[in-house]
């Protein structure tokens, strides 16, 4: 019997153990998830300097190049350079084969003769008057010029010489009939004074077309549309079969010979000009003399010496010419890195663009020279972008001076200030939030009753220039004020050094997970230095 008492004991112990290791475990459960939930801190305001720096990558560059081409057509006997070298204004950069100079010569001066002898027979053809004919048969509807002018330069703003009707008629539409004419005799077409026999053409609900005879109504004029002695409309004339009449020719307009409205026949004589211009043919071919002498005076001068030397000094960038390759003239034979400025172009992501100008300085930073600093400025921003994983970049190119040490292709890094904010209030850029009426923090205030949704005063900012981890605060808020962050927004404004910020002791208020106050230390880490300015994120 006692053995069983002393089971009964047992059981009754364990299963009072088992009741509290489990009150235990709700307990501490309860607590972890109410631990789980967002947790908040004080943090103290700091006037600090903020700046912003755009920093990018890229490899150096000459600003300028210079092309050597062939003056004329030759073959080259012997190449002095090579891609990379460094030469100097008058360096030798090509040798010229003689033989084929002198064929070349031979060519130039047979070409210069026939030329000759087509200019000689162009100027017996040139007579300094000259009498311009119509091309057609037709009525004289416009003329465009003036006697007096020169031709070419009063056809600048005219759409042609003269303006012809080509088949003795005009035309004219009428439209918002309220009575459709029939055709017949008693149709009839009235400009002023004057009467016309209207021949019914097409006619729609509401609207006929109709020709008349072009002696008299000139194009534009108003019409009206007469049928029995009653007024059925007005429109406008114009030229049933126009033609515009225009020329190369070029000289003083002396005479003109029709007057408007008048019939000219084809061949007739329209005007007569004075101090006539060379024909085109004869500027064509005189410009291609002109072209032929001096390819001609080239060769004789390479022929006494065969060399072509470099126009200025510089880097040899590509040297297309090769011995025994026959060059035409024009063709590119060296290419040169030439002048005394360098470039950079680095590319600057959609994000950073917009604060980025030109005029703006840079500090350049070169791999192979690390204990220097290169000044450069901004000189072009392209304006289209290219994608790439996502983000579009835009290049951006610097200009810096020459020196000696700098070499072509070197790497760097180039930083450009696209901004500085000296004595600014300085706010988490993480305790920033914003709505349709801008961006706000959460206020402390003691009195203030918290809740989840509102665990202070919200305060509406005008913010200014910011970085990764800050921004500027210019109105809405003051140095002695104190924000209030979630455990999150703290912990993403620990100090640049990757401290975790940490948490004191403090109590629960209204039901409201706990509202702890940062240390001294931990504002320490939290807000910028007055001192150092302003710590960038990674720095």
């Amino acid at each position: 019997m006692k053995r069983i008492v002393k089971t009964l004991v047992i059981l009754l112990v364990v299963a009072g153990l088992g009741y509290l290791g489990l009150r235990f475990y709700q307990q501490n459960a309860s607590q972890a998830s109410s631990g789980a939930e967002t947790a908040y801190a004080l943090a103290d305001l700091s006037v600090g300097s903020l700046s912003k720096t755009v920093v990018s990558t890229g490899s150096l560059s000459k600003k300028d190049t210079l092309d050597l081409k062939a003056p004329i057509d030759l073959v080259v006997e012997a190449v002095h350079v090579q891609a990379g070298d460094e030469i100097n204004a008058n360096d030798t950069v090509l040798s010229i084969d003689t033989k084929a100079l002198a064929a070349s010569a031979n060519d130039l001066q047979d070409q210069l003769i026939a030329q000759d002898e087509t200019l000689a027979n162009l100027a017996g053809k040139y007579k300094e008057t000259q009498t311009l004919k119509s091309p057609v048969a037709g009525r004289v509807k416009a003329i465009y010029v003036n006697p007096g002018e020169y031709l070419q330069e009063a056809l600048r703003d005219q759409p042609a010489l003269m303006l012809f009707s080509l088949d003795g008629l005009m035309k004219a539409e009428f439209t918002g009939l309220a009575t459709i004419p029939t055709g017949g005799t008693d149709l009839k077409v009235i400009s002023g004074d004057q009467s016309f026999a209207a021949t019914l053409g097409r006619v729609s609900e509401g609207s006929a077309l109709v020709t008349f005879s072009d002696s008299k109504v000139l194009a534009g004029e108003k019409v009206q549309l007469v049928q029995n002695g009653v007024v059925l409309g007005t429109a406008s004339a114009e030229i049933n079969m126009p033609y515009l009449y225009t020329t190369d020719a070029d000289g003083r307009i002396d005479t003109i010979t029709p007057k408007v409205n008048a019939l000219v026949n084809k061949n007739g004589a329209l005007l007569s000009l004075g101090s006539v211009a060379l024909s085109r043919e004869y500027q064509a071919v005189l410009q291609t003399r002109e072209e032929l002498a001096d390819s001609l005076l080239t060769a004789r001068t390479l022929l006494e010496d065969p060399v072509i030397y470099a126009q200025q000094g510089g880097i040899v960038a590509e040297a297309l010419a090769q011995a025994g390759a026959e060059m035409l003239a024009g063709d590119l034979m060296i290419s040169l890195y030439a002048g005394d400025v360098m470039q950079m172009a680095i590319n600057v992501d959609e994000l950073d663009i917009i604060s980025v100008s030109p005029g703006q300085s840079a500090s350049l930073k070169m791999d192979a020279l690390p204990e220097k600093s290169y000044e450069a400025e901004v000189v072009h921003i392209s304006q289209i972008g290219t994608v790439s994983s996502g983000i579009t970049n835009y290049t951006v190119t610097l200009e810096l001076a020459e020196t000696e040490e700098l070499k072509l292709g070197m790497n760097g890094t180039a930083s450009i200030a696209v901004g500085q904010q000296a004595n600014a209030l300085l706010v988490p850029l993480t305790a920033v939030q914003s709505d349709n009426q801008g961006s706000y923090v959460w206020l402390y205030q003691a009195d203030h009753v918290q809740t989840a949704e509102e665990p202070g005063i919200k305060t509406y900012i005008t913010t200014g220039l910011s970085s990764a981890d800050y921004v500027a605060v210019s109105s809405g808020l003051s140095v002695s004020d104190q924000l209030v962050l979630t455990r999150g927004e703290a912990n993403a404004s620990a100090s640049p050094t990757g401290g975790e910020m940490m948490f004191g002791t403090g109590e629960g208020m209204q039901g409201m997970p706990a509202l702890e106050r940062l240390t001294e230390g931990e504002r320490e880490s939290f807000t910028p230095s007055r001192e150092q300015g302003f710590p960038s994120r990674g720095n």
